[in-house]
C-alpha cells in the first residue's frame, strides 16, 4: 500500500508541475497578445523622431495613396511594383503611373493583405490573411469575394502557396484558442485540420521539382513549429525568444524567401527553415504587439544592409531600423520611430545599387544615400 500511495504522490507531483507551466505559458501568452483599453503606449514611442544615424539616408515620398489604407506588402509583378493595402492595391508602371487598382470587399481592411499568384492564371488574387474577428478571404483580380473562412475561436493568420509542388494553391490557416490549424483548397474547400492551441502565425514554404514544401508556424509555446503537406509535425525548435508574430525573408541572396526573422525587445534574429540561427541584429524596441518585416538591400556605394519595421497596431506606430551585415552580426546603423502603421518593405532601383521602400498607411517611403550637393 506504501508503494502505491508514493507512486500515486509522485504523479500528483508531476500532474501539478505540468499545470503549472500550462498555466505559466498561458498566462504569458495571455499578457502579450491581449491588448486592453487600460494599456498606454510606450513613452519610446510617442514622438515621431530618428534617434540613431541621423543623416545617415535621405527619406522622401514615394507614393501616396490614402485609399490603400495601411499597406500590407510591396511585390514586383510582371512588370509592375505592386503596392498591396488593406483597402485596395495599385500597380504601378516604371514611372509610377497606376496600370490597375483593385478595391478589396470592406472587411478586408482589418487584417493584412497579400497578393497571390496561381500557377497557370493570367491574373492575381488577394488574401486577406485574417486577424482575430476578421475571417481569412480570398479576392479575384475584380476585388470580388470568392470564399471566406472564419467563425470561432478566430483566425490568427492566413498564408497561400504551392504546396505541394504540383502548380495548385493552398491556403493554411492558424486559428486562435484551441482551433487549430487547417488546409484549405483555392476554392475554400477544408483538406485536412489538426489540433493546436493559439496558432499565432502560418507561412508557407512552396514546393516545387518535385520537393514538398513546408508550413512553418508558431504557437501558444512559442517554438517554430514545422508541418508537412499534410499537417504531420516534423521538428519543431526553441529559438532564442517566444515565437509569436514572424516572416519569412530572402537571406545570403536567395532567390526565395526561406529565411525566419522575429525579434525580442533588443534583438533582430534571422534563422534558417529548420531554427538554425544564421544572425542577429541589435534592434531595441518595445516588445508589445508588434509585427515584423524584413529585407535585405545593397545601396549604391556597395555597402549590404538589413532593414527591419516592427508595426504596433495598437497604437498605430512603427520602429524603422537598418543594421550593417557583418557576417553573422552587425552595427545599427539607423533607428526612427515612425507616427504611422507600417507594415511592408522592398527594394527599388538606385542608380548601381537599390533603395529600401517602406509601406505605412496610404503612403510609400524611399530611403536612399543622402544626394551630393551641387557644386
Amino acid at each position: 500500500m506504501g508503494k502505491v500511495t508514493k507512486i500515486l504522490g509522485i504523479l500528483a507531483g508531476i500532474f501539478v508541475l505540468l499545470l503549472a507551466a500550462s498555466v505559466y505559458v498561458g498566462y504569458l501568452a495571455l499578457k502579450k497578445f491581449t491588448p486592453s483599453a487600460s494599456t498606454s503606449m510606450p513613452a519610446e514611442l510617442e514622438k515621431a523622431r530618428i534617434t540613431d544615424g541621423a543623416g545617415k539616408f535621405e527619406k522622401t515620398s514615394f507614393y501616396a495613396d490614402a485609399d490603400l489604407g495601411t499597406i500590407t506588402e510591396l511585390r514586383r509583378h510582371e512588370d509592375s511594383l505592386a503596392i498591396v493595402g488593406a483597402r485596395s492595391a495599385v500597380f504601378l508602371d516604371g514611372n509610377k503611373a497606376v496600370q490597375r487598382r483593385v478595391s478589396f470587399p470592406a472587411n478586408m481592411q482589418f487584417g493584412p493583405v497579400e497578393l497571390v499568384e496561381m500557377p497557370g492564371a493570367a491574373e492575381p488574387f488577394f488574401l486577406g490573411r485574417g486577424s482575430w474577428s476578421t475571417p481569412a478571404m480570398f479576392v479575384d483580380s475584380s476585388g470580388k469575394e470568392l470564399w471566406r473562412y472564419g467563425g470561432s475561436p478566430g483566425v490568427d493568420y492566413a498564408a497561400a502557396g504551392d504546396l505541394r509542388g504540383e502548380r495548385k494553391i493552398e491556403v493554411v490557416v492558424g486559428m486562435n484558442g484551441g482551433g487549430g490549424i487547417l488546409l484549405l483548397d483555392a476554392n475554400g474547400n477544408r483538406m485536412w485540420s489538426k489540433p493546436d492551441g493559439n496558432v499565432w502565425h502560418v507561412e508557407i514554404l512552396q514546393g516545387g521539382s518535385g520537393i514538398p514544401g513546408r508550413i512553418l508556424q508558431s504557437n501558444v509555446g512559442g517554438q517554430l513549429i514545422i508541418r508537412d503537406p499534410n499537417g504531420d509535425i516534423l521538428d519543431r525548435h526553441a529559438l532564442d525568444m517566444y515565437l509569436s508574430d514572424f516572416s519569412l525573408t530572402r537571406w545570403n541572396g536567395e532567390p526565395e524567401a526561406t529565411h525566419v526573422v522575429a525579434s525580442d525587445s533588443d534583438t533582430v534574429y534571422v534563422y534558417t527553415q529548420n531554427g538554425q540561427s544564421v544572425a542577429r541584429f541589435e534592434a531595441p524596441a518595445p516588445q508589445i504587439y508588434n509585427d515584423i518585416r524584413a529585407v535585405t538591400l545593397t545601396f549604391s556605394n556597395g555597402s549590404t544592409y538589413f532593414a527591419v519595421v516592427r508595426r504596433y497596431r495598437l497604437w498605430g506606430r512603427s520602429i524603422l531600423t537598418i543594421n550593417s551585415i557583418k557576417g553573422d552580426r552587425g552595427d545599427l546603423e539607423y533607428r526612427e520611430i515612425l507616427e504611422d502603421a507600417c507594415d511592408a518593405l522592398s527594394t527599388a532601383p538606385s542608380g548601381d545599387g537599390q533603395a529600401l521602400l517602406v509601406g505605412c498607411r496610404g503612403a510609400v517611403f524611399e530611403y536612399d544615400l543622402p544626394r551630393s550637393p551641387p557644386n
